[in-house]
């Protein structure tokens, strides 16, 4: 669920991922959103506009409503075109304490001790590699000049 919202004081908007919509029974129906128009202060976390994927056909936007659409990829000039609005090329993931109404499976870039322990296992065979290289070339070149 992305919504755009207005910066005071500023003519940008910036772009709120609040998190997923559940699954309707049939992807005719329109799903029920709500919608914030009042001023709030929001909290979450700033990360590059995420990539667009691959395009699956020439049709990325579908309007429902003036205030609803559905996109099947996340395309800045597209929203750009469809909202009409000087967006920021970020996006700010919604903390998910304060909305709880969409599924929010963001989370932060950790580094964790199994991707630290791949990297150091790589580095030691690696360096491993390297010096049966140096020992077996440095053996064949004293045999050499024997």
């Amino acid at each position: 669920m992305i919504t755009p919202f207005s910066i005071q004081g500023s003519e940008y908007t910036v772009l709120i991922n609040r998190g997923w919509q559940a699954n309707l029974i049939s992807r005719d129906l329109v799903p029920l959103v709500d919608i914030i128009d009042n001023m709030q202060n929001i909290q979450g976390h700033i990360s590059n506009f995420p990539v667009s994927g691959i395009n699956l056909g020439s049709q990325n936007v579908e309007v429902f409503n003036s205030s609803l659409s559905r996109l099947q990829r996340l395309d800045l000039s597209d929203l750009k075109s469809l909202l009409g609005l000087k967006l920021l090329p970020y996006m700010i993931y919604l903390d998910p304490l304060i909305d709880r109404n969409y599924v929010n499976t963001f989370k932060l870039p950790a580094p964790d001790s199994e991707k630290n322990y791949g990297y150091a296992f790589q580095w030691f065979a690696f360096a491993i590699a390297l010096l049966i290289i140096f020992l077996s070339l440095g053996i064949k070149k004293k045999n050499v000049t024997k």
